[in-house]
């Protein structure tokens, strides 16, 4: 595991240096010269955003990892949140890597679940729900059935629009790749060879704010960002203007 810490949390630190399989990264000047040989995989826009964007910082952490994962034999790579887990949907894992591998599948991008949460506090952000809002990705569309449509109308705290946070799940990618397109943090295709997930693969169970306090704690962080993210607006078709309506929220409390 490369886990890199972005708000330096010395307590988690501690914590995650007692496990020899977790190599942990502090946002610090060694990071910040680990970063120095990637900054030319970022558009010029980008390059712009480094302090104030955490996906941009992720986007670079990624390079790193993928490379030092090379060079120690990992032979697959994905990128995940810790508000996220990884939930191999029946299939074992050395199996399902190795077929991507013999199919010549580069990389991967996993529909992901977003938790809806049940309790205001818990010790465990994992154990928090088990109830998730199903990713409706198809043929490359965003669909709902009629009966979903029905059922969103007729519930109040669930709109049409019913992911918080985001919509386009995460990527796995093999580190024998040669080229690798970043379109953000969720879409890694390597060798320009991608394969979408669907409800039978491995997915993403996503867990944003699942406790009250690490909502309160993400909005602080986060501060007064920007409405657009790279021009286009954070909000969407799929996705609840909640995230924007939180961050002004705390701005005016």
């Amino acid at each position: 595991f490369y886990i890199f810490l972005d708000d330096n949390d010395q307590e988690l630190l501690l914590k995650l240096k007692k496990n020899p399989q977790i190599q942990v990264f502090l946002k610090d000047q060694r990071l910040y010269d680990a970063w120095g040989s990637h900054l030319h995989s970022l558009g010029e826009e980008k390059k712009n955003l480094i302090a104030e964007e955490v996906m941009v910082r992720q986007e670079l952490n990624f390079y790193v990892a993928f490379y030092l994962a090379k060079e120690q034999g990992v032979d697959w790579l994905l990128h995940m949140d810790l508000d996220e887990l990884f939930y191999p949907n029946g299939y074992n894992l050395d199996e399902y890597f190795s077929s991507l591998q013999l199919n010549n599948v580069t990389s991967v991008t996993y529909l992901n679940y977003e938790s809806i949460s049940t309790q205001l506090e818990s010790e465990n952000i994992y154990l928090s729900s088990s109830y998730f809002k199903v990713n409706h990705f198809k043929n490359r569309h965003w669909f709902y059935t009629s009966a979903q449509k029905d059922f969103f109308k007729s519930n109040n705290w669930l709109k049409e629009k019913y992911f918080l946070y985001y919509q386009n799940g995460k990527s796995s990618i093999s580190t024998y790749c040669k080229n690798i397109t970043f379109y953000d943090v969720h879409s890694i295709v390597g060798d320009g060879n991608r394969k979408m997930g669907n409800h039978n693969y491995p997915i993403i169970l996503h867990f944003p704010c699942a406790r009250f306090s690490d909502f309160v704690k993400k909005y602080q962080r986060l501060g007064s960002f920007s409405d657009d993210w790279l021009g286009l607006p954070r909000t969407g078709d799929y996705i609840d203007p909640f995230h924007l309506h939180a961050r002004n929220a705390f701005l005016h409390q």
